[in-house]
């Protein structure tokens, strides 16, 4: 037998405008409901914010706070790898973040004929699913596919092109992979948005003739018209060409979807972010933050501190005041062995919670060059870091936490 007891509560000073209760008692079990008019949502409960309108999420300041994540680490190399478990999306939530973004390898191959990649989709849909049920929203974000394989994040040496921004068939496969991804989660309440492709870069090739950002631009449009087909709703996640860097926001072009977040990857000043990594030939590279530090931003040295990364930043800010849209921050991350890398991540999320960004570090157990469990200039992981201190000081504020989703 069940009581329905009625209450309603008015709530001054927040973005809540009324709160109607109801109080559902079965047995010895407390059920809460709580249906709300919100500005910009429809409804939440306690386990999780609910809304029928995903987007309405990313219109909220710095609504998502959380790190990037791999299927295993380290990424790129088959050889000792250790994959993700659940364990680790738990570890995460319980640390304060309410997303985690995939930065996963597509369920389409590189290669011709770009079939169905069996283990891939086996790594998402775990993914997915271990993040609905520890309460994590999910971004979907995609390294690879129909001609962009994991090796064109390989160093100089190694890298390879990303043939997909000079073969039509590629393009269109990439559209036809976003399509099978869309019919296959528009029903999962915690995915919260589709990221359509890692760090594209046509006009940066290894080998082959640069393109410019349109192409990025066409192709996005062509993948957001397959997603809609078969998900209206899902928002949608479109980054800047230039590996994502932020200078490219000069190129972008809005795709003209109506539920459609801008994002970027922010590690610069590059030689201080990745120094000390023979991959990105930094190898013996010593610098300090703040700090005189090289750039290709710019052609005389500078003095690097906040100053310089909101100024570097400029140009995503002018995007967002010109097509009012919400902003996504990637990736940002730097080496975590480099002293000075905590008052460097300080200073950019201040930042990004100051004009209102979310965002999601990189990365989350699965990049041992940017682990932050390890304490500061460390080499082993510690019960907590200061850098985790850091970042819990900013996911504290993270109230609202996705209701468990059920496995489809």
């Amino acid at each position: 037998m069940e009581k329905f007891v009625p209450i309603r509560v008015s709530v001054k000073a927040t973005p809540l405008q009324r709160l109607d209760l109801r109080i559902v008692f079965t047995h010895q079990r407390l059920r809460v409901t709580i249906v709300a008019i919100l500005t910009g949502i429809v409804a939440f409960g306690f386990e999780g914010f609910r809304t029928r309108d995903k987007f309405a999420f990313w219109k909220q300041p710095s609504f998502f706070r959380g790190a990037a994540i791999n299927p295993y680490g380290p990424y790129g190399e088959e050889e000792g790898r250790v994959y993700v478990t659940k364990q680790d999306f738990q570890a995460l939530r319980a640390a304060g973040a309410n997303v985690v973004s995939l930065n996963y390898p597509g369920p389409f191959a590189a290669k011709a004929p770009y079939a169905l990649d069996a283990e891939a989709l086996r790594y998402l849909d775990n993914a997915v699913n271990w993040a609905g049920e520890v309460g994590l929203y999910v971004i979907i974000h995609f390294r690879n596919g129909p001609g962009k394989s994991e090796q064109t994040f390989y160093g100089e040496d190694g890298r390879k092109d990303e043939t997909v921004w000079h073969s039509e068939v590629e393009r269109m496969k990439w559209a036809e992979m976003w399509k099978f991804v869309a019919q296959r989660y528009k029903d999962r309440s915690h995915v919260i948005a589709y990221n359509l492709m890692v760090e594209p870069h046509p006009e940066d090739p290894a080998r082959q003739a640069a393109r410019g950002a349109g192409v990025w631009v066409d192709l996005a449009k062509r993948i957001s018209t397959a997603i809609r087909e078969k998900d209206k709703e899902t928002p949608i996640i479109v980054s800047a060409t230039g590996w994502a860097n932020p200078a490219s926001f000069s190129d972008l072009v809005p795709t003209a979807d109506r539920r459609t977040i801008y994002s970027f990857h922010m590690y610069e000043p590059f030689e201080f972010t990745h120094q000390g990594f023979a991959w990105a030939g930094k190898e013996g590279v010593v610098l300090t933050y703040p700090g005189e530090i090289p750039s290709d931003l710019f052609e005389t040295l500078r003095r690097w501190d906040k100053s310089v990364l909101e100024e570097v930043l400029r140009p995503v800010v002018e995007f967002q005041k010109q097509y009012q849209v919400p902003i996504h921050v990637g990736e940002f991350g730097c080496n975590s062995q480099v002293v000075s890398c905590r008052a460097y991540l300080d200073d950019l999320i201040a930042i990004f919670e100051k004009i209102g960004w979310s965002h999601t570090f990189w990365a989350w157990r699965t990049d041992d060059g940017f682990d932050y469990e390890k304490e500061v200039g460390g080499r082993v992981r510690v019960p907590e870091s200061q850098y985790m201190k850091m970042f819990k000081k900013y996911w504290k504020k993270n109230r609202y936490y996705a209701k468990r989703a059920p496995r489809p």
